[in-house]
């Protein structure tokens, strides 16, 4: 595991949660060399982050801080999060249980990302050729990205939509 400055997450790269370790911000400072420090979001409040990659994947672990934020978990552990443009996100959960020696079990709790379902952002060119942009976990995620383009006045149009598993028999 490596401790990053900053993470090369772009304003598409929403985070969402991964999981919840069973670790104090004291502990992981002291078990995995973590250090963490105090970020204020807005509308969110304050709490403690660390950036870090763990096998080539990017997540923030946060922990609430000694005042404020991250209120709606009640607990004083660490909340695993993840981009949601994520190429491995199947993989994400394996590698965080392998980093930190857990199982599923000792969780406080996990998202199961298991599943094929993701959502596309698409470009439709004047010429009515669409493109795919973007692959996201989440679908507010993607319909966050198309607001994103909307707004820059861009002649094409943007769209969402389930990207569908075919099979090959």
């Amino acid at each position: 595991m490596k401790q990053l400055d900053a993470l090369n997450w772009g304003d598409l790269d929403t985070p969402i949660e991964l999981c919840i370790l069973p670790f104090k911000r004291v502990e992981m400072e002291i078990r995995f060399g973590i250090h963490f420090y105090t970020y204020l979001e807005k509308g969110l409040g304050e709490f403690c982050i660390s950036e870090v990659e763990i096998s080539g994947m990017q997540f923030i672990l946060a922990s609430p801080a000694d005042s404020t934020g991250l209120t709606e978990y009640k607990l004083d552990a660490i909340v695993v999060f993840m981009s949601c443009r994520s190429s491995q996100a199947a993989q994400s959960l394996q590698v965080v249980l392998t980093e930190f020696r857990l199982t599923k079990k000792e969780l406080l709790s996990y998202r199961d990302i298991s599943s094929p379902v993701e959502w596309i952002l698409l470009r439709l060119d004047d010429n009515n050729n669409e493109t795919v942009m973007f692959r996201f976990i989440e679908k507010h995620c993607a319909d966050s990205a198309q607001k994103i383009y909307e707004a820059k006045g861009h002649k094409q149009t943007y769209f969402v939509k389930r990207k569908e598993n075919t099979c090959l028999s």
